[in-house]
């Protein structure tokens, strides 16, 4: 009798000691006094404003890329200009369900590295409701 009592007060403490331990306090990582949570969520602007990593020892420097030093479209007639950004802007309407306001957000939301310069007395103008891109006399 008195060693099925001991079994049973042996496994109730190991039962009740067995309870969750609270999350990990980010300092064990290098964050002092932040909770960390696998799925803890992060708005745009936590993402905007987050720092890179520090660097890793023994891990290489980080290569940044070189300018660019021609246009997407260089050495491209006006028609084939048209043509790229027509696609492009199919592309951005695709993605963001929304047609872009200028070429300029096509550049903001990175799916054009810059605005091509348009030929002398002409700009391109964007056509919302054909999701076409033509040039237009000033």
């Amino acid at each position: 009798m008195k060693t099925e009592t001991a079994a049973i007060v042996i496994a109730s403490l190991a039962f009740v000691g067995c309870g969750g331990n609270p999350a990990p306090d980010a300092s064990e990582l290098g964050v002092p006094g932040q909770p960390v949570y696998a799925n803890q969520a992060r708005s745009d602007a936590d993402l905007a404003n987050a720092e890179p990593p520090p660097p890793v020892p023994g891990d290489p420097a980080p290569v940044k890329p070189a300018p660019a030093t021609r246009s997407l479209f260089d050495g491209q007639d006006d028609s084939e200009i048209v043509a790229g950004l027509t696609s492009i802007l199919k592309s951005f309407q695709g993605e963001m369900q929304k047609a872009p306001a200028s070429l300029e957000e096509l550049v903001k939301f990175g799916f054009l590295d810059a605005v091509p310069k348009a030929p002398e007395g002409k700009q391109y103008v964007i056509n919302s409701e054909s999701l076409e891109v033509s040039l237009k006399t000033l």
